[in-house]
């Protein structure tokens, strides 16, 4: 393989420059998704907002699981699932008891800290947005 071509070959991990933009804030770890999933518990029984159920809970089948990696496609190039396993980060998403499902667990991870732990602003934005 030629220098041109290798430099034409993309990734999408977090941790290098790729050829695509993939925002690195869309990845997080098994135990900050699980953690989270306890905070939007503490959440719902405390101030009384559905949030569609709640997360559904973990098994083993990606179709019905609370948290999985959905199936990626990877555009007309096939570039990989985005992930940083260097740092045991990957493309994680929630789904809730109601059956909505495709929610990203970094995206709420990254607006928690954009908006300095504000749970109440963060989880009511994404119940409004995500999960009506």
């Amino acid at each position: 393989m030629s220098t041109k071509q290798a430099a034409a070959t993309p990734t999408v991990t977090a941790s290098t420059k790729n050829t695509w933009t993939f925002n690195p804030a869309q990845l997080a770890t098994w135990e900050e998704a699980r953690d989270l999933v306890i905070r939007v518990e503490a959440f719902r029984q405390a101030t009384g907002v559905r949030m569609a159920g709640g997360v559904a809970p973990e098994t083993k089948n990606p179709e019905t699981a609370g948290i999985y990696v959905p199936s990626w496609v990877g555009g007309p190039d096939g570039f990989p699932e985005p992930n940083d396993a260097a740092n045991n980060k990957y493309w994680l998403h929630y789904r809730f008891a109601n059956g909505r499902a495709g929610v990203n667990v970094g995206l709420i991870l990254d607006l928690l800290r954009r908006y300095g732990g504000n749970e109440r602003y963060v989880f009511y934005t994404v119940n409004s947005n995500d999960l009506s």
